[in-house]
C-alpha cells in the first residue's frame, strides 16, 4: 500500500520537471507544461485540474496548488493535493527536494462496489527527484490502476521519499455488509529509487483499529517498525501488463521483508500476537502469473454467499496451483506466536513457524517449533517440532475437486487418487511431543517421528523409511498379562525404539529390509533383515491384475532375525508361574517345559529344526542372552508358494531353508 501510494502521489504531477529548464522557463511555460501533463492523466483517469501554478525564476522553485484527478463517471477514484513545491530544479530536470502537501485519494475496492478506501497525507518530501516523461494509459480496473502506479513509479529517480503520517480508511456504504477498518502508519522512508527499483523501504509502525459489524468483531492492534531491502517493481509490472516480455524464470521483488511486533486485540478480550516475520527472496514468475487468471479469481470470489459450481471450482483451483508455481520464497521465519483468551489465559503459542523456499509450487518443508495448545476442553498438546518435507501445495490443489463425490454414495478414493495423494509429502519429522495418558493422566512422550519416501515409480514410493522414540505409561499398552506381570514387578514406564527402513532397486530387481529394529525397554529388542528377488516394476503397478501375475514371480531371499533379552524371560517365566499357581522361582523350568512340549508335537523335526529349539533353550536358560536365527532359501523358493505353505504346513515349510542358530551376550 505505501509504495502504491507514493507512486499515485508522484503521478499527479510528475513530468513537469523533465521539461523544464532554467534561465529560460517563463510562467507561461511552466502553466502550459503542468497543463500538458495533468491532460495526460484526464485522458487515463477522467479529469485533472489545478489551481494557482507559480514559478520563481531565481530560486528555481515551482508552485501547484489544488490539484485534483478524478473519474469522470463517479466520485471515485479522485486524488487531491493541496500544494505541489519543486525546488532547486537543475538544467537536467532534476528538483534537490519535492514537497507534496495535504494529499487525498480516495476509491472503490473492486469487487466490493460498497467499500471505499481513502489515504490521507500530510506531507511527502522527495529528494534528489527526476522523472521521465510519462504517457498514463486507459484505466479499466483496479488491475490497470495498481499497473499505472507501479509504472509512474518506475519512471521516477529520488535519492529518499518520505512520509511522515499516512492514514487509510476502509468504509462500507451505508446499507452495505461490512464496516470500517483504520490504519495509520508512521515514518514510511524510501531510499536510492530508480528504474522500478528501491535499496530500502523502512516503516517505524503502524497503529489499526476495525469493526466489520456484528458481535465481537471490534479489534485494535499495532504493528512495530518493519523493513523491505531490495525492491522491485518490475516482475510486478511483468504480471500486470499483457504486452511485456513474460518469463518462465523467477524474478526476485524482495531481497529480504522484515516486520516488527505485531498485537491484534479483539473486543471479547482475546489477543493475538507474533513477535517478528522475516521473509527473504521473494520472487514471481510471470509466465505462471496471467492477468486473467487474477481477474477470474477475483470474479469466481468475490461474490458473497455463492458457491462456485464444480467447473469454477476446478478452475479455481487450477489457477490458484498455477498463482502457487508462479511465487518463490528462499525463506520465512516467524517468531513468537501468542493467543490469549483473555480471563481464559493463554491457549496457542508456537515459538516459530519456518518455510524454507517455496519453488515450483512445492515447499521444501514447512515447520512449527515451540507448540503448546490449551484447548477449552480436553487436554493441552505440547510439540517440540512438527516438519513437512517437500509438501506439493500446488498438486494438492489440483486435486481436491477430483476428491469431491462424484460417484455412487460412500466410495472412497481410488488407487491412483490415494498414491497422488501420498505423493503430496514426501516426509514428516516430529519431535518431543507430550499427551496425558487418559488412565493416569501421566504423559505420553514421542522423542522423535520420522517418514519419508519416494523414488516413485509409476505412482508407488520404492524408499521409504520410519523411525520413532518415545516413552509412556505402561498402562498405555493396555491390560495384557504381559505387561500386567511387568508392573507388577514396579515398571512404570517404557520406551519404545523402532526404526524400519526398505527400497526397491530396478537394476537388481530387489527389496531390501534392512535395518528393522525394535526395542522395548525392559523387555527385548528385535534386529531384522530380509529380502525379495525378482521384484519387477509390474509388482508396483496399481493394476491388480498386472501387479498380482507378477508376485508370483517374486522370490524370497535370506531372512536373519536377532533376539536380545532385556527382562523378557524374567517377565514371561513370571507370568507362566503366575498362571499354574507355582512359585515365581520355578517360572523359568516352567517355560522350558513349555518349550519342550511344543517340540515334541512336531512330527519329525529336521536336524536344523532341533538346532532351533536347543537355541531356545538356550535363551531361555540364560539371562540378557541373544538369540540369532539366519534363514536361507535351499533353492528356489517363490513368496506366494511360502504364504500358502505357512498356512497349510508350517513343520514342512522349514525344509525349504537352512537354517543357521546362534546365541551369546
Amino acid at each position: 500500500m505505501r509504495k502504491l501510494f507514493v507512486a499515485l502521489v508522484v503521478a499527479a504531477i510528475i513530468g513537469v520537471g523533465g521539461y523544464f529548464g532554467v534561465v529560460y522557463w517563463t510562467q507561461h511555460a511552466a502553466t502550459r507544461e503542468v497543463e500538458a501533463t495533468l491532460a495526460g492523466w484526464a485522458k487515463s483517469v477522467g479529469s485533472a485540474t489545478h489551481g494557482r501554478i507559480e514559478f520563481d525564476l531565481w530560486s528555481r522553485t515551482l508552485k501547484v496548488s489544488d490539484v485534483v484527478v478524478q473519474s469522470n463517471t463517479g466520485p471515485h477514484p479522485k486524488v487531491t493535493l493541496t500544494q505541489f513545491i519543486a525546488s532547486g530544479i537543475g538544467l537536467s530536470g532534476k528538483a534537490s527536494r519535492v514537497e507534496i502537501v495535504g494529499l487525498e485519494t480516495s476509491e472503490v475496492v473492486p469487487g466490493q462496489l460498497g467499500m471505499r478506501v481513502e489515504q490521507k497525507a500530510p506531507s511527502i518530501v522527495l529528494t534528489d527527484f527526476s522523472a521521465r516523461p510519462f504517457t498514463p494509459t486507459k484505466v479499466g480496473s483496479m488491475f490497470d490502476l495498481s499497473r499505472l502506479w507501479l509504472e509512474q513509479f518506475s519512471s521516477i529517480t529520488a535519492a529518499s521519499i518520505e512520509v511522515p503520517s499516512l492514514t487509510v480508511t476502509m468504509t462500507a456504504a451505508e446499507g452495505v455488509p461490512g464496516g470500517s477498518a483504520e490504519y495509520k502508519y508512521t515514518n514510511v522512508v524510501v531510499r536510492d529509487v530508480r528504474d522500478g527499483r528501491f535499496a530500502e523501504a523502512t516503516m517505524d509502525g503502524i497503529a489499526l483499529r476495525s469493526r466489520l459489524g456484528g458481535p465481537h468483531t471490534e479489534f485494535s492492534g499495532e504493528m512495530g517498525k518493519s523493513s523491505i531491502l531490495d525492491g522491485d517493481v518490475g516482475p510486478v509490472l511483468a504480471v500486470l501488463d499483457p504486452s511485456r516480455p513474460r518469463s518462465d524464470d523467477y524474478q526476485r521483488v524482495y531481497r529480504q521483508m522484515k516486520i516488527g511486533p505485531y498485537t491484534v486485540r479483539m473486543g471479547n478480550a482475546t489477543s493475538v500476537s507474533v513477535d517478528s516475520i522475516v521473509a527473504e527472496d521473494i520472487g514471481l514468475r510471470s509466465s505462471k502469473l496471467k492477468l486473467d487468471d487474477l481477474l477470474f479469481i477475483t470474479d469466481v470470489t468475490s461474490v458473497p454467499n455463492v458457491v462456485p459450481s464444480p467447473a469454477q471450482t476446478t478452475m479455481l483451483m487450477d489457477k490458484v496451483a498455477s498463482l502457487y508455481e508462479g511465487l518463490y520464497l528462499g525463506k520465512l521465519d516467524a517468531q513468537g506466536f501468542r493467543i490469549d483468551a483473555g480471563a481464559m489465559g493463554e491457549q496457542f503459542k508456537m515459538s516459530a513457524l519456518r518455510v524454507d523456499r517455496l519453488e515450483n509450487g512445492r515447499f521444501r518443508e514447512i515447520a512449527i517449533e515451540g507448540f503448546n495448545a490449551k484447548p477449552p476442553f480436553g487436554d493441552p498438546v505440547d510439540m517440540g517440532r512438527v516438519a513437512f518435507r517437500e509438501f506439493d501445495i500446488s498438486k494438492l490443489l489440483r486435486l481436491v475437486p477430483q476428491l469431491a463425490p462424484a460417484g455412487p454414495r460412500g466410495q472412497g478414493p481410488s488407487p491412483e487418487q490415494l498414491t497422488a495423494l501420498l505423493s503430496l509429502i514426501q516426509g514428516i519429522d516430529v519431535k518431543d511431543v507430550a499427551v496425558p495418558d487418559p488412565a493416569t493422566r501421566r504423559l505420553i512422550k514421542v522423542d522423535t517421528f520420522n517418514a519419508s519416501w519416494g523414488q516413485y515409480v509409476d505412482g508407488i514410493p520404492t524408499q521409504a523409511r520410519v523411525t520413532f522414540k518415545f516413552g509412556a505409561p505402561i498402562s498405555a499398552f493396555g491390560q495384557e498379562p504381559l505387561f500386567r506381570t511387568l508392573a507388577s514387578t514396579g515398571v512404570s514406564t517404557l520406551a519404545v525404539v523402532f526404526d524400519l527402513g526398505s527400497v526397491w532397486t530396478e537394476a537388481t530387481q530387489a527389496v531390501t529390509l534392512e535395518p528393522g529394529t525394535l526395542e522395548i525397554s525392559n523387555l527385548f529388542a528385535i534386529s531384522l533383515k530380509a529380502s525379495l528377488k525378482n521384484v519387477t516394476r509390474d509388482a508396483l503397478s496399481l493394476d491388480p491384475m498386472k501387479s498380482m501375475a507378477a508376485m508370483f514371480l517374486v522370490e524370497a531371499g535370506p531372512i536373519e532375525l536377532s533376539l536380545r533379552d532385556l527382562g523378557f524371560v524374567d517377565v514371561l517365566a513370571a507370568e507362566i508361574a503366575r498362571e499354574k499357581g507355582a512359585p515365581p522361582e520355578t517360572g523359568r523350568a516352567l517355560l522350558l517345559e513349555s518349550a519342550t512340549m511344543k517340540r515334541q508335537g512336531l512330527a519329525s523335526p529336521s536336524p536344523d529344526v532341533e538346532k532351533l529349539f536347543q537355541a531356545v533353550d538356550r535363551f531361555l536358560q540364560g539371562k540378557g542372552e541373544t538369540l540369532t536365527i539366519k534363514v536361507t532359501p535351499k533353492s528356489r523358493v517363490g513368496l506366494m508358494e511360502l504364504i500358502m505353505a505357512a498356512n497349510a504346513s508350517p513343520d514342512s515349510l522349514l525344509a525349504s531353508f537352512n537354517i543357521e542358530v546362534t546365541t551369546g551376550r
